[in-house]
Order: C-alpha cells, then structure tokens, then sequence
C-alpha cells in the first residue's frame, strides 16, 4: 500500500509538472496604451456558467460579468457602500421616498461606440424581470411598483394554467385573475408575437420604470426602500444594449416553442465574442472553453483612463497545485 501511495504520488507530481512545463499564454498582443497598463491574471476552477448579467446568479460569473457591464451605481473600492457608475451622480429622491431619478452619463458608451441610454436600461431590467429569462433574481424587481403584477400577468400570458402554481391560494388567484378578465383568452389564442406586444404595453402601463428622455430613468417603487440604492448597483440591474436586439437583422431575439421571447444562447456563451457589446471597462476578447477568456479594455468605457489594467485573463485550471505553482513562478497573479 505504501509503494502504492508512493508511486501515485510521483505520478501525479509529474504530470503536474508536464502540464505546468507545457503551458503557453496563447496570449494576443496587448492593445496599445500610452500608460504602459499590462495585464491582470487570475485562476479558476472552472469556467463562468454564464456572462448574461440579467440571469447570472453564481458569485464566480458575477466576477467577470462586472468587468463587461456597469450598472447605474457601482460598489465603492474596498466596499463602504456605493457611488455613481453609468449615473452622473447619486440618484435623487422624492419627498415621499418612492421615486428615485437618475441622471445618465452623456459620455457613457457601449463597446460599439453607441450611447449608454435610459431605455437601456429599462431594456435590462424589463428583460431580468420577466418569467421569460428565468432570472433567479427576478424578485429584486418586485419592490418596483408594478413590478410583481407584471411578472406574473406575463407568466400567466404565456400559460394560463402556471398561475396555479405561482398563485397556489385559490381566494387570491381568483382575485388576480378578475383584475384581468381576459388574461385566460389572451394566453389560448394570441401569437407569440401579439403577446410580446401586449406585453410591451402592459409594461409600460403598469411598471414603475421611466425613461424621460435619453439620459434620464425614473424608478417608482411600491415602499420606500432604503437599500434600492444597494440593488441599483447589482449586476442584475446592468442595462442591454437595446440597439442590438432591435436590429432584427442579427437574429439575436427569439420566441420558444412555448412562446416565450429570449436572446439566443450563443451570444453569451462566448460562441461569436464579437457580437457581445458591453458598457463596462472591458469587453469580451476571446473566449477558448476550458482554457481561458480573454477581456481586453473597451476603449470607449468612460472612466479608462482610471483603469488599472488594459487585459484580464481567467485562466481554468482545475488542478489546484498547478494554481498554486503558476502563481509562485508569477505565471498568474492570483
């Protein structure tokens, strides 16, 4: 037994160190920068399950889905509470602590160079509050007025008989179904199609989400709710780029069998990294499954000048040892 654990041992040491000799960055050259910013690499075990900020709920993909999307507010370095992120200033607030204003950024811009807008915003957080994506956060949005009702007038939209479970009181479905007295025939005749543009104006009548004008989003909440500012700054309330998915021409958005409207998997799985516009300080360079992904700086983020680095590489390596040496020989740096 013990020659065993012996020979085991001397086994697994070499092919730690095959694999450590082995390794080649593949790494593209850096894009120029006048600062000289390098490179900040960081290991892990496994790759993000996803980069989609309106559906991500792992702490791991939430990492790398803050360095692609920045929301209204931000976390403050070091944390401490938040500060302005795509928003010029800290929101204001109204008499009655209900409804907050934030004023946008006028040189915020995605990675394609369009303009960070209001009605991205409320593109994003329509999108994560919808039964349609699954978002497990959706519920942070029911503090919205509005909010709650919308989620589940949709949810029974696309089928009647789900509101059994989402609404399991009898007394109470009841009552929500009277609310809307012809939910049950909209949901067994409408097209996919005439539902989203119902639902488009069901949203818009009834959810406490405003874009003014460019530059300006409205939020109405039900309460007033002192942490709001704390969820504004979850990358759950990132916006989309809604000149996008607008663009039928890409082929992005598309109803489900069941009828349901999504944005198509590939364009968060790294599939096609140039299609994925970001208004973070970096955006997607490359993405080789099981190896590494690859964000380079978005050279229209606002506040680039400020960052500390041009380049992020996630490096998955699953063996821990191997983290281990490669930060010891300054391969990686965390």
């Amino acid at each position: 037994m013990l020659r065993f654990a012996v020979v085991f041992s001397i086994i697994l040491l070499a092919t730690i160190v095959i694999a450590y000799n082995s390794f080649d960055d593949g790494l593209p050259p850096l894009p120029d920068d006048p600062q000289g910013r390098g490179t900040f690499t960081f290991a892990v075990p496994n790759d993000p399950g996803s980069l989609d900020p309106g559906t991500t709920s792992a702490s791991s993909d939430f990492r790398v889905v803050k360095l692609m999307y920045e929301p209204l507010l931000v976390v403050k370095w070091g944390g401490g509470g938040v500060e302005p992120g795509v928003a010029k200033a800290m929101p204001t607030l109204s008499a009655d602590g209900l409804t907050y204003t934030f004023k946008l950024r006028d040189d915020a811009k995605w990675s394609d160079g369009h303009p960070v807008t209001a009605n991205d915003f409320l593109y994003g957080w329509r999108r994560a509050m919808l039964p349609d994506s699954a978002s497990d956060y959706a519920s942070l949005f029911f503090l919205i007025d509005g909010a709650e009702d919308f989620f589940l007038w949709r949810q029974g939209l696309l089928k009647i008989d789900s509101l059994k479970d989402a609404i399991q009181d009898d007394a109470q479905r009841q009552a929500f179904l009277d609310r809307f007295p012809d939910l049950a025939r909209q949901s067994n005749t409408l097209s996919p199609q005439e539902k989203w543009d119902l639902t488009l104006k069901q949203f818009e009548q009834t959810v406490g989400i405003k874009a003014l004008d460019d530059l300006t989003l409205q939020v109405h909440l039900k309460a007033p709710t002192a942490y709001f500012v704390d969820l504004a700054a979850f990358p759950t309330f990132s916006p989309m780029p809604q000149h996008v998915f607008e663009d039928k021409s890409n082929g992005l958005v598309e109803f489900t069998a069941d009828g349901a409207w999504r944005i198509e998997d590939a364009y968060f799985n790294g599939e096609h990294p140039q299609q994925l516009i970001t208004n973070g300080p970096y955006y997607l360079r490359d993405w080789e499954q099981k190896v590494r992904i690859i964000f380079d700086q978005n050279k229209h983020y606002w506040n680039r000048d400020a960052m500390g680095n041009i380049r992020i590489v996630e490096e998955t390596i699953q063996d821990s040892s191997l983290q281990i040496l490669k930060y010891e020989d300054g391969q990686i740096d965390w």
